[in-house]
């Protein structure tokens, strides 16, 4: 059972979101109590109505909000409370998605710090205590995506600590987010030029998710264009993660063309040459692990 409150700047708005949820086979109900316990319910929420929440708050019901349309300027309105901000075109997909209890979405996007931050971040994640691979020359055109640098990234000490934490947090915070009813959520990964420890971090943690088995998880690289060129639009992955007997089955669309995804290589215990050659060139002593 769902129980879906709908919250909006005006009657219209919420009236308009509701009719969207019954056609979704949502039953609608004129108040939240504790007895709508059968099947997926839908709840109109009166303009300026949000003690109403606090009320269900109290008593331990749970609910979804969804605040349709723009900012309602109510201090603790049901826009800054929502769960879900949607306009018209979002309402089915999330109507559908509400009511079919689908697994819980999970991006992993990479960016660029200099591009800005993207706004939809639940988290954001700085790679830039990571050694940088632009500067071995012979790795500098490659993207995250090519295992050389995914090996290079993820073969240092901090990203495994930067990783593990990552996972271990995770595992924890999501369950409590998929009870308050957030269907979806955006984890991003950030450094220089959002090409090459970025996406290693992202697409590494996309894995570690999609391990899991209760997520839907996808990974977003906002730019990826060889030799620091933006792509015309973000590079979207949707991982499917096989077993060891399974058939390869990953894919990824970028402007309606499909590639296959590489596979991350499995990690090695002991430092790349690569690694080596410039930690010398730093003055560092090269670091080894047992």
């Amino acid at each position: 059972m769902t129980l879906v409150v709908i919250g909006g700047p005006t009657e219209e708005r919420v009236e308009n979101a509701v009719r969207a949820f019954e056609a979704e086979g949502f039953r609608r109900a004129s108040a939240i109590t504790e007895d709508l316990k059968e099947g997926n319910v839908v709840v109109p929420l009166r303009v300026g109505a949000a003690e109403v929440l606090h009320q269900a708050d109290q008593r331990g019901i749970p609910y979804v909000l969804v605040h349709h349309g723009p900012k309602d300027r109510i201090k603790n309105g049901t826009y800054a409370r929502a769960h879900h901000r949607v306009e018209a075109p979002q309402l089915i997909e999330l109507a559908r998605r509400l009511g079919a209890n689908q697994k819980m979405l999970v991006t992993c996007v990479a960016f660029a710090f200099r591009e800005g931050i993207p706004t939809d971040s639940a988290l954001v994640v700085d790679a830039r205590c990571l050694d940088n691979p632009y500067w071995v020359d012979e790795l500098r055109d490659l993207d995250g995506r090519d295992p050389r640098i995914a090996q290079f990234v993820l073969n240092q000490h901090e990203a495994t600590v930067l990783l593990d934490s990552l996972d271990t947090m995770l595992g924890e915070l999501l369950p409590a987010y998929r009870a308050r009813g957030r269907m979806e959520l955006t984890l991003a990964f950030g450094c220089n030029g959002g090409r090459q420890r970025s996406v290693a971090l992202a697409v590494e943690l996309a894995r570690r998710l999609q391990v899991r088995g209760n997520l839907d998880v996808g990974v977003e690289l906002r730019r990826t264009g060889l030799g620091g060129a933006n792509t015309t639009s973000p590079l979207q992955i949707r991982l499917k993660w096989r077993k060891p007997h399974e058939a390869r089955t990953d894919t990824c669309s970028s402007n309606g063309q499909d590639e296959s995804v590489r596979r991350l290589r499995a990690r090695s215990t002991c430092l790349s040459s690569v690694e080596s050659r410039v930690r010398s060139s730093r003055g560092l002593r090269p670091r080894f692990r047992t």
